[in-house]
């Protein structure tokens, strides 16, 4: 099942000027994500945390993301920084912009997908930045889900990570185990 929120969208908009069509999908999501996960081993963990996000209206789909991606950071303790390239006044597109930003920002290696490094992104304008460009080909780990019957399903959001496994859910996407086979 996909859970999506329903935007006003213009074409050529930015993801940051997306505004939220109404507010019927709050309730709509929280029941789909409370009746999938609410027997989840660790759901009541958190619950309260998720709940708080679907019980405020929300205007603008970009305040919906980092409000959800915060909380993941916080719940999880994580304290990576996050930088929004919109606050950054930076005009451009693409890896001009890219170079802009990371010039900012100052790292020394950029850690790209292939989809991105095969299809629009430009290494010799990194490389003239002196940025290095670092490959990481994904693979879901697999870790424990709901409904083992249904076979190990990858890629899907924190909440099924979280859930399923609570406290390993920070080592299970270092371990590297990418079996077929879902855990016992």
């Amino acid at each position: 099942m996909y859970l999506t929120v329903p935007v006003r969208e213009h074409f050529g908009d930015r993801i940051v000027d997306m505004v939220i069509a109404d507010d019927i999908w709050r309730t709509k999501y929280w029941k789909s994500l409370a009746a999938c996960y609410g027997r989840a081993p660790y759901f009541a963990a958190f619950r309260d945390a998720m709940a708080e996000v679907y019980e405020r209206p929300w205007d603008k789909l970009v305040d919906l993301n980092l409000a959800m991606l915060e909380g993941w950071l916080a719940l999880l303790s994580i304290a990576t920084r996050v930088v929004r390239s919109s606050e950054m006044d930076i005009a451009g597109g693409a890896t001009p912009r890219l170079v802009v930003i990371l010039g900012r920002l100052g790292p020394s290696t950029y850690i790209s997908g292939d989809f991105a490094a095969g299809n629009h992104m430009d290494d010799a304008l990194l490389a003239g930045a002196c940025i290095s460009v670092e490959m990481q080909a994904w693979q879901a780990p697999v870790y424990r889900q709901q409904f083992p019957k249904s076979g190990f399903i990858a890629d899907l959001a924190i909440v099924d990570l979280c859930c399923n496994e609570g406290p390993r859910a920070l080592e299970i996407p270092t371990t590297r185990e990418t079996s077929s086979a879902a855990p016992a």
